[in-house]
């Protein structure tokens, strides 16, 4: 037989009311975030950023795997054909661009909360592109060319990765500051 006291079952009910609080602040950050997907003007407070920041990652990250393995176990079928139809890759980058672009909207938001200009996100996203574009480039020219100038090649990558790390640890530092008071 179970015996509960008073304190377990003060503590049972203060676990449950610290779920239900957190569930509702994730709830309405990611409400607030989607409602606002397109809109790089206003503020984000620190602790919606974190928990819509939180649930998109997941998003980003889980809804494009889903969908290529729904595409590969149902559409082709897993013994049949192997491959992944063109239409659920294409379907999954569309969904993980789409979500990487309602972080980029937070991110500004989050920035203009702390008197930063959103212009930072523009260039983290830049320096992105650019070294995409050039490790591609330095891929396809080593499958053509073998192995002429390939060190200099990577230690331009390898600075260009560097400056792209010690700016995004600066902004994630940026996202923790404390907001402008709203007095």
């Amino acid at each position: 037989m179970i015996f509960l006291n008073h304190l377990t079952i003060h503590y049972f009910t203060y676990d449950v009311i610290n779920y239900v609080i957190l569930y509702s602040m994730l709830k309405e950050s990611v409400i607030e975030g989607i409602k606002n997907t397109f809109s790089f003007k206003g503020s984000m407070l620190r602790q919606q950023f974190w928990c819509y920041w939180l649930v998109m990652i997941v998003a980003i990250y889980l809804i494009p795997q889903i969908l290529s393995f729904f595409g590969l176990a149902v559409f082709t079928g897993m013994k049949e054909n192997p491959h992944v139809p063109l239409y659920v890759v294409y379907g999954s980058m569309l969904m993980g661009y789409l979500l990487y672009l309602m972080t980029m909207s937070a991110k500004v938001r989050r920035l203009h909360d702390i008197g930063w200009s959103g212009w930072w996100v523009a260039a983290e996203y830049l320096l992105s592109a650019v070294l995409l574009f050039y490790s591609t480039r330095m891929m396809i020219a080593f499958a053509i060319g073998g192995l002429s100038y390939l060190f200099e090649r990577y230690m331009i990558l390898a600075i260009g990765f560097l400056i792209y790390i010690v700016l995004k640890i600066f902004l994630v530092v940026l996202y923790l500051q404390e907001g402008e008071s709203r007095s």
